[in-house]
């Protein structure tokens, strides 16, 4: 659908109802492109700004890994290098490098849709430029123009009115550069600036200038039914309405951008999220130092082991400047003396990590499976003792076996033992139901136990003798 056309012709049949065409013949002002195009500039600069803030912060944190190292095997091979201001200083930093990577994961997926944006609401800028421009400088001998040097002014603007538009050579500057800004990009603080400072007064007369004419209503543009409404150009900063060309289009962005365009999409928030990453990258260009030729020069860190996460203890400890400023000459010099050999100490720091955490593991498990024969064993012992094959059955982990050894008939059943909850190991309540109260009974026949009667506290003093509080009145042997 045809917006805009080049030509003044108007439709036929059209010609004796003015409502049905309305020319848009004003140049207009240079003043109000040229913003716009740097509010672009600040938009295309979105991206390489992220992206150079995420590889910076990115680097940081591989060198400061590379530090952290270093300080491990310093207080590893160093006994006078284990002392609290070393296990601090080691554990603020991992944690501040470990903040700094979820900042920017956090983020990620925020800046990549800000950019992709960014780069739509300046594209969009650039196109409506570039149609207005190339009236300027394809108008043949008619001497035709859209854009004025100046408001006020019957001049065609050229290239030098339009620094932040167009190149030396007339050609829109349309390429996103891959060098970020030093400064972060300010798009939405720019767009601000655009106010009806560009719009004080018709360019030169009323004559038409500019070869842009809106087609006719009923044809189905803007104006027509559910679609009424001004055409809004340049991502929502231009409005061309149902009526003559304003001296300059451009609408006054100072406290909001155009609802349903582009520049809505970011208008809100666009130049905090630029910023994003600022407050990260700055602290880790201090970080970075620690290890470094140059101090890092960190204000005093006040902190203790229960806020750092490798402890209870809540007392703090001060690392002030002078203190991190020598650790971190120490990193430096060990960097230095341990040149050849220092990625071998950091492979082999890792691989024994890796040793311990397999030793122990195994030693877990055969800690496990011990403990596991272990408890086989007693339980077995525990069921050998039963003679009674009604009692033996009832006992919640054994079973009788008539064709079993003679001292032996009434043996362990794990399926049994498994199933009624019984653990492999005999403790607590399991010597009531498992039988080794009968046992206990059996081995104090001699009068270990029974002679404590009902004197709990003798009984309890008594190495030798276990309480049992159901039947009080019977001292158990252990």
């Amino acid at each position: 659908m045809t917006l805009l056309s080049v030509s003044h012709q108007q439709k036929a049949g059209s010609n004796n109802d003015p409502k049905q065409r309305m020319s848009n013949n004003k140049a207009s002002g240079a003043g109000g492109f040229n913003k716009a195009c740097e509010v672009a500039n600040h938009l295309k600069a979105v991206a390489p700004y992220l992206a150079d803030k995420m590889t910076a912060s990115t680097a940081h944190i591989n060198t400061m890994m590379t530090a952290l190292q270093t300080l491990a095997i310093m207080m590893l091979t160093q006994p006078d290098k284990r002392t609290d201001e070393y296990k601090f200083l080691y554990a603020h930093v991992a944690q501040e490098l470990d903040d700094a990577e979820k900042t920017i994961n956090s983020n990620l997926a925020k800046s990549i849709k800000v950019a992709a944006k960014a780069a739509l609401a300046a594209g969009r800028i650039d196109e409506t430029t570039s149609v207005f421009w190339q009236v300027n400088v394809n108008a043949g001998g008619n001497n035709k123009y859209c854009i004025a040097q100046a408001s006020g002014s019957s001049a065609k603007a050229t290239a030098t009115n339009l620094e932040h538009c167009v190149d030396s050579a007339d050609k829109i500057k349309q390429t996103i550069k891959d060098d970020a800004l030093a400064k972060p990009p300010t798009p939405i603080a720019t767009l601000k600036e655009i106010n009806n400072a560009y719009a004080p007064g018709g360019p030169g007369t009323g004559i038409n200038l500019c070869n842009l004419a809106q087609a006719d209503s009923a044809n189905g543009g803007y104006a027509k039914g559910g679609n009424a409404g001004p055409i809004k150009w340049a991502s929502g900063l231009i409005t061309i309405g149902n009526s003559d060309l304003a001296s300059s289009p451009f609408v006054d962005h100072s406290a909001a951008a155009q609802a349903n365009t582009p520049l809505a999409a970011v208008y809100a928030d666009l130049d905090t999220d630029v910023k994003a990453y600022d407050d990260v990258t700055a602290k880790l260009e201090q970080l970075v130092k620690i290890g470094g030729a140059t101090k890092p020069g960190l204000t005093e860190i006040k902190t203790n082991a229960q806020k750092l996460q490798i402890g209870d203890a809540t007392t703090d400890i001060t690392l002030n400047t002078a203190k991190i400023d020598r650790i971190s000459e120490e990193i430096r010099l060990y960097n230095t003396e341990h040149a050849a050999t220092l990625a071998n100490e950091r492979k082999q720091l890792f691989i024994n990590q890796l040793l311990k955490i397999d030793s122990a593991e195994k030693q877990a498990f055969a800690l496990s499976e011990q403990i596991k024969i272990t408890g086989i064993s007693q339980q077995e012992t525990v069921c050998n003792k039963i003679k009674d094959a009604e009692k033996c059955n009832t006992t919640k982990q054994c079973s009788f076996h008539e064709s079993g050894e003679p001292s032996k008939k009434c043996k362990f059943n794990a399926t049994k033992a498994t199933k009624n909850g019984i653990s492999d190991t005999p403790t607590g309540d399991d010597r009531s139901s498992s039988g080794e109260r009968e046992e206990a009974k059996n081995d104090d026949k001699d009068g270990k136990c029974t002679k404590h009667g009902a004197d709990k506290p003798k009984c309890e003093g008594d190495k030798s003798c276990k309480w049992d509080e159901k039947n009080a009145k019977i001292p158990l042997f252990l």
